[in-house]
This record gives C-alpha cells, structure tokens and sequence, in this order.
C-alpha cells in the first residue's frame, strides 16, 4: 500500500503557527522574508508584537526610520537614549510623530538627510536648521520658518497642515525657491499673522508645478493672488467647504485665459 503525502504551502498556514514560526527569526530577517510578499503577511508583521534588538544590527543599513510617540510615551526618547543619529550613516528618510522641540536639535547629525517628516506636533518651534541636502520636508506650521530654514532651501517637495496666505507668499516662496510640488491641509486666515505688504509681491514659485489644499478658506480674489505667483503651475487640486464664489464658472474661465 503506498504512502500518501499532503504538501502544504507555508502562507497558508494559519496565523497562529505562523507566530509560533517568527519567534525563532530576528525582526529583520521576519521583514527582509515577508514584507510585500501579499496583503495577509503585510497586515500580520505590522500587527503582531514583536521584540527588536537593535544592538546587533549594522545602523549602517538603515535608510530611513520611522519613530513615533503616538499612544506611547517617550518612546522616541527611549529609542535615542541608546542609538545616537549619527550612527545612521546612510539614513535618508526621517519620520518622527508628536515628538519634543529638543529632539530636532539633534537633525544636524543627519546631515546627508534627503526627507524628514513632522507629523502631529503642531506646538512644536521650528527653531534648529534644516540639513542642507534635504529635499522632501513635512512639517506641521510655518512658524520659525526664518530659523528653520538657516539659508535659501533646495527643497522640492514640502507638505504643510497649517498655515495663512500671507505666510505663503512672503515666507515659503522666500525660503523654498525651487520647490515644484507643494500639498497643504489647511490654508486659512486663523493661521494669519502681519505681512509687509511692501514684500509680498516679490517672491514667486517659479519652478511650482503641482498645488495640492485640502481646505482653502479664503475667497476667489485671493487664489487669484496665489496664481500670480504660480507662473508654471500645470497641476491644481483644490478640496474643502470653499467660498460660493470658488465655484463661480465665469471666474474661473477669465483667471485661466487671462493667464495662458
């Protein structure tokens, strides 16, 4: 009588013998072999508890890191009580979630730094220099911006949460020349501050091609003041409970032909 052999494809297992499995790989080796391998396995290593021991690995390999404090506490501070920045060699990607203003002080570490990202630390002062090579930025204000932002930027791609018109035309535009792609969350007056009215017409995002706000709270005559400075925008996105008069056709069709 012969033997009857069943074969049985490791992602098929279930979720409970595959957590039995992982705890015999390091962390790394659990992402180097699963990560993208299907959707089960993306959610199943994200989700799972998993201890990671930092200490053997080359902080040579990494290029980037992730750090939150969110629904936790000081686990941002816990994580550079033991690594230091500069022991990233390679790291590019920087992205820190509700974390302290003296935690930024260490950026100069990371000075080959090519994207940062600051999300949800919307009290925090901008007040330490950004790296020079950077070229992707999320932050959460343009507050500080003139101390952020040491000399003239080449960053390209920037997302702001908050921020005015006002701030816009005379800070961003001053400091970030070369930027083409620009997504703001919400661009509003409760965001305001005093602008130099002999200044605001100077500066233009002469090199801005894709404009992406979620919440635009200014009237038509405004935006149309924005496109004056947008000389080569190819590529608008507007979102939000806009002004009646942002959806007036007759409006629109005289900024566009006015403006080719």
């Amino acid at each position: 009588m012969s033997e009857a052999y069943t074969t049985m494809k490791f992602e098929l297992l279930p979720n409970e013998i595959l957590m039995e499995s992982f705890e015999f790989l390091s962390i790394f080796d659990i992402f180097y072999s699963f990560d993208k391998l299907n959707n089960r396995f993306n959610q199943l290593i994200r989700t799972i508890p998993l201890h990671l021991n930092f200490k053997p690995a080359r902080k040579s390999t990494f290029d980037r890191l992730f750090l939150s404090n969110k629904e936790t506490c000081h686990k941002i501070e816990t994580f550079l009580s033991h690594f230091s920045l500069d022991q990233f060699s390679h790291l590019h990607s920087l992205t820190l979630i509700q974390v302290e203003d003296y935690i930024l002080s260490k950026l100069h570490l990371t000075p080959q730094l090519y994207s940062f990202h600051l999300i949800d630390s919307n009290d925090i002062n901008l007040v330490y220099p950004l790296t020079f090579d950077l070229r992707i930025l999320s932050i959460p204000t343009l507050r500080s911006i003139e101390t952020f932002f040491s000399q003239t930027s080449s960053i390209t791609n920037m997302t702001i949460s908050a921020c005015s018109l006002g701030q816009v035309l005379q800070q961003l535009f001053k400091y970030a020349p070369m930027l083409t792609y620009l997504n703001i969350h919400y661009l509003s007056e409760y965001n305001n501050w005093t602008t130099n009215s002999s200044t605001i017409d100077i500066y233009k995002a002469v090199h801005l091609k894709e404009l992406i706000i979620f919440n635009f709270d200014y009237k038509f005559e405004h935006f149309q003041k924005l496109a004056k400075h947008l000389p080569r925008l190819t590529n608008l996105k507007l979102y939000g409970n806009c002004d009646l008069d942002m959806i007036d056709a007759n409006q629109w069709e005289h900024l566009l032909t006015s403006s080719l």
